[in-house]
């Protein structure tokens, strides 16, 4: 009897002891947080977004009402601390990236559900509905297109109103240019694509569009370079200059005469080890990288006779063009739509001469919205 009671308070005593061990290990590292935090000025390294913040004490009382009181909102308070407590963990980047090579080893494949890899080595991004965009499984309702147009055509109203061209130009996401180089298990369809059912829409109320999809299939076949980066979400140099000229030539045929950047007037600067936000994102950057073939333009801007204004709504696509556009136009800036936020107020106080509101395909699940006050920019101005 004594030497059952000696080992149960012996057992009693290691489990005792096991979880004061458990407990220390949990509460290291987040005691070490505030003075070894994973991110750097507020960023977290490879996903492109801010780390999250301790919670303001003010979330406790912006829970529901209960007469004249607000109730404390627990739920939003701790399911922010749990946010602040994932993202400024100390050693999160390198158990990420041990994570990620380890999977990516052991099953050839992605462990993030942001981006899949697909074949020779090209990488595509799966998040924000981006692959079901491209297989056509989300399509624009009807009735959403014709919403969509009828903003643009707000748009298009205010640009005319004092004499300026308006234009829409719709790029395509990378898996609908290089669909053959989707992983096995997706499968690319035209039928359903969201361009195609907005393009009526656009049509019937005479809005000026460009949809780039057929003469990037077409630069595709003309350049041994892709138009799309490998290993990021977006296009080339070599497809953002392919699309920059589709672009004057539209304009062009509609009576400008813009000067137009042509492949003799290039110059270029090769990047052999480049690792686009795709590879970033899957912690990945030395199995994924390639060479980045910068095409800059070299000759003398003022060799070019420009005089028209250019003022580009548009988002992350938009900022390898404008080296290219500098050389057309007198004067542009680049306003960034984020996801369809058109503010009219800074159109009508600008009156480019041209306006074009640039979108890339995935985009298009947005409403377009044209009572917002974003005056973010997406590139310099020139």
């Amino acid at each position: 009897m004594t030497s059952t009671l000696s080992n149960n308070q012996r057992n009693n005593k290691v489990n005792a002891f096991l979880v004061l061990i458990f407990c220390v290990l949990i509460a290291i590292p987040l005691m070490l947080t505030p003075f070894l935090s994973s991110s750097i000025d507020g960023k977290l390294k490879n996903e492109n977004r801010l780390a999250a913040s301790w919670p303001k004490l003010d979330v406790l009382v912006d829970g529901p009402k209960l007469g004249i009181f607000s109730m404390p909102n627990f739920v939003k308070y701790t399911t922010q601390i749990n946010n602040y407590l994932g993202d400024s963990l100390i050693f999160r980047q390198d158990l990420l990236d041990l994570y990620s090579k380890l999977y990516f080893k052991l099953l050839r494949a992605s462990g993030d559900s942001k981006a899949v890899i697909g074949k020779n080595g090209w990488l595509f991004l799966s998040s924000t509905n981006a692959l079901e965009n491209a297989r056509g499984v989300i399509p624009l309702t009807l009735q959403d297109s014709r919403n969509w147009a009828q903003s643009a055509k707000l748009i298009n109203d205010v640009v005319e109103s004092y004499g300026g061209k308006f234009l829409i130009v719709i790029v395509p996401d990378k898996p609908q240019v290089y669909s053959e180089n989707l992983p096995d298990h997706i499968v690319y369809q035209r039928q359903g694509r969201r361009a195609d059912t907005l393009t009526q829409a656009l049509e019937n109320l005479d809005i000026d569009y460009l949809d780039l999809l057929g003469p990037l299939l077409i630069a595709k076949t003309n350049h041994a370079s892709p138009l799309y980066f490998k290993t990021d979400s977006h296009w080339s140099f070599v497809g953002a200059l392919s699309s920059y000229q589709t672009i004057i030539k539209h304009l062009n045929s509609s009576g400008f005469n813009l000067p137009i950047v042509e492949r003799l007037q290039l110059r270029i600067v090769n990047n052999e080890k480049f690792s686009g936000d795709l590879s970033r994102l899957l912690n990945l950057e030395d199995v994924f990288h390639e060479n980045m073939r910068a095409l800059l333009p070299h000759r003398n801007i003022n060799s070019f006779d420009r005089d028209k204004e250019l003022l580009l709504l548009g988002d992350s696509f938009a900022g390898v063009e404008l080296p290219y556009l500098e050389y057309s136009f007198k004067k542009g800036s680049c306003i960034h739509h984020n996801w369809g936020g058109i503010n009219l107020n800074a159109i009508k106080e600008q009156q480019a001469d041209i306006v074009i509101l640039q979108m890339v395909e995935r985009g298009l699940e947005f409403p377009l919205s044209v009572d917002s006050d974003r005056t973010g920019t997406c590139g310099k101005s020139f």
